[in-house]
């Protein structure tokens, strides 16, 4: 529909456009659970949205410490260089969360280790069984839980969601926002910030290919991490 046509300003590229949808839908995610100065954020994965997520984190000015939980090599570096503060890259969530924010770590009777204490938002681009519950259990008292990542039939623990009083949102795609007063759609915003050298998109695109060498793409694709692959793109011209 032409209200979802955004101009692309001078000095914005076509490659950086070809990044916008996932840089809104980043956006839309941290200002559905924005943090506020001072507070202790975890993002779980660090692939493109994840790392976008720490942009707009940055982008925006929020001044919050940035923990991210990422196994890859390859991703944990970039995640270093986008501004995360922490590197959780033992798959240790709790541990992690222990160590860098002094949260005291409990075993009940029945089940798994829970923190009292923790990150007071967390961003969870990856969205399993293994990384929803860890989330909950990583997630302080009162704190909010964005699901970014998408799992059809996630079986999570509702233990800690009572224990401690918390919150989960949904993040889904972007709309419309109130930012400093006005009235915009998280495509403008992504749009000013990457105009504005905010945010970095040009590099997240690592590999571009002609559409007959799609096969290819697609072997990089499944294995990102040998290939030191981010976001791969078909090139037209």
């Amino acid at each position: 529909h032409e209200s979802q046509v955004f101009t692309l300003p001078e000095g914005v590229s076509l490659e950086e456009g070809a990044m916008m949808e996932p840089l809104a839908a980043a956006l839309q995610a941290v200002l559905d659970n924005r943090p506020d100065t001072g507070e202790q954020v975890l993002i779980i994965g660090a692939g493109v949205i994840g790392n976008l997520i720490i942009q707009a984190l940055r982008g925006l000015g929020i001044s919050c410490s940035i923990a991210v939980a990422e196994p890859s090599p390859f991703q944990a570096e970039l995640a270093a260089q986008a501004g995360a503060d922490h590197l959780i890259k033992d798959g240790d969530i709790l541990g992690g969360a222990s160590n860098i924010t002094g949260a005291r770590a409990y075993k009940p009777t029945l089940g798994p280790e829970i923190l009292m204490g923790g990150f007071s938002k967390i961003f969870d681009t990856v969205a399993s069984n293994t990384t929803l519950n860890a989330s909950m259990r990583a997630l302080s008292t009162g704190g909010t839980l964005s699901v970014v990542g998408i799992e059809a039939n996630a079986k999570i623990d509702l233990t800690p969601l009572w224990l401690k009083l918390q919150t989960i949102k949904g993040a889904y795609i972007y709309g419309y926002n109130t930012v400093d007063g006005g009235r915009k759609h998280a495509f403008e915003l992504a749009i000013d910030l990457v105009k504005q050298k905010k945010v970095h998109l040009e590099p997240m695109i690592t590999h571009a290919f002609s559409i007959s060498d799609y096969s290819r793409m697609i072997e990089v694709n499944l294995d990102k991490g040998r290939h030191r692959a981010m976001k791969t793109a078909v090139r037209f011209v």
